[in-house]
């Protein structure tokens, strides 16, 4: 009876020990969606917002601005309106500094990830690769500064070199967040918002393998599209056809595949 009681004492300690490992690794996630209103992209809130629900430890808003808001921010279900205009540039930029403000003083996370409303997220995967690589900054697609591009706001060589995430699939934990908003009057906001984000940060952070992002092209028979799906681990699928309602039903298969 002695050696039995020893022995279940130690399964127990085994157990708490286990436990206690697996909520230290638990993985919180903000996965704030960049969006605005049209037919097309109303379409694809309806389709994401049903798909990302399932992901427990994920919380999903997707911001835009509103000129019409009475307060600063309108919180209305999971789309966060931000009193402001649409613009491109300073416009994204800036409401995805707000948001990251609101996000920081009503939620509890590790990390943000900034996408937009067509790119689609295996968060199961993403979430068991932030289990055991913290990093402070990355993204699916890691982006060099190499040429001007004025509509981007890259008017000179400034930048040429730097590294950066791309917008559609940003990933930043709590701690940078922090130090975005603590730093914000430093950002140049005559800059697209992903190199905006990327150069106040300016540093060599470790960024997710490029082999983890999909540029979703043209499939015209969709059974192409789920086996190059299956026979490898994307976590982002970017769709932007110059038809949109091809993205759409990309998406699906996206969606009911992974």
């Amino acid at each position: 009876m002695y050696i039995m009681n020893i022995i279940f004492g130690f399964i127990i300690i085994i157990i708490l020990i286990l436990f206690i490992n697996f909520k230290k690794k638990s993985i919180t996630i903000i996965n704030l969606v960049l969006y605005s209103n049209n037919d097309e992209y109303d379409e694809m809130y309806k389709l994401t917002r049903k798909y990302y629900k399932k992901f427990n430890n994920v919380k999903t808003i997707y911001y835009k601005f509103n000129e019409y808001n009475k307060e600063e921010y309108e919180l209305n279900d999971d789309i966060l309106n931000i009193k402001g205009k649409e613009t491109f540039i300073p416009g994204i930029l800036d409401k995805t500094i707000k948001a990251f403000k609101y996000i920081n003083n009503n939620y509890k996370f590790d990390y943000i990830v900034r996408s937009n409303i067509s790119t689609i997220i295996n968060f199961d995967l993403l979430t068991n690769y932030l289990k055991y690589n913290k990093f402070d900054y990355g993204g699916g697609l890691k982006m060099i500064v190499y040429s001007i591009n004025k509509s981007y706001g890259i008017v000179d060589n400034t930048y040429f070199g730097k590294e950066y995430a791309s917008g559609t699939s940003i990933i930043i934990s709590k701690e940078m967040v922090d130090k975005i908003i603590n730093n914000q009057n430093n950002i140049n906001y005559t800059v697209i918002d992903d190199v905006a984000i990327g150069m106040l940060i300016n540093e060599n952070k470790k960024f997710i393998p490029n082999d983890f992002y999909m540029m979703v092209p043209n499939y015209d028979n969709q059974n192409d599209l789920i086996n190059e799906i299956k026979n490898k681990n994307y976590i982002f699928f970017r769709n932007r056809q110059s038809e949109r309602k091809k993205d759409l039903i990309q998406m699906k298969t996206i969606i009911n595949n992974i």
